[in-house]
């Protein structure tokens, strides 16, 4: 008799031991953008070093089409960092190093 009360209830456990693990999850909720990221970001989509790599596109050519998506996010990156270190914002999550004025 004893194995009918266990086996329901196995399965109900797990579901709410899953279920309180999310819980504890972090949040995933999307941090509002800033004037100076909304500025950066645009600034940095109109760089030259952006631009110029739609020169090199070729709709025929996968790979290099793949290639040239990777480069531009490096250089968008690249260009929105600068910008937002011009305006005496430092990358997220570290401490920047010093530079010797």
């Amino acid at each position: 008799m004893m194995g009918c009360f266990v086996r329901p209830t196995l399965p109900l456990a797990a579901l709410l031991l899953l279920g309180g693990c999310s819980l504890f999850r972090a949040s995933t909720a999307p941090v509002p953008e800033t004037p100076e990221q909304r500025l950066c970001r645009q600034e940095a989509s109109r760089s030259p070093a952006v631009l110029e790599l739609n020169r090199e596109r070729n709709a025929m050519n996968q790979i290099n089409d793949l290639r040239l998506d990777r480069e531009r996010d490096q250089r968008f990156a690249r260009a929105f960092q600068d910008c937002m270190r011009a305006r005496g914002f430092g990358p997220p999550g570290g401490v920047e190093p010093l530079i010797p004025r």
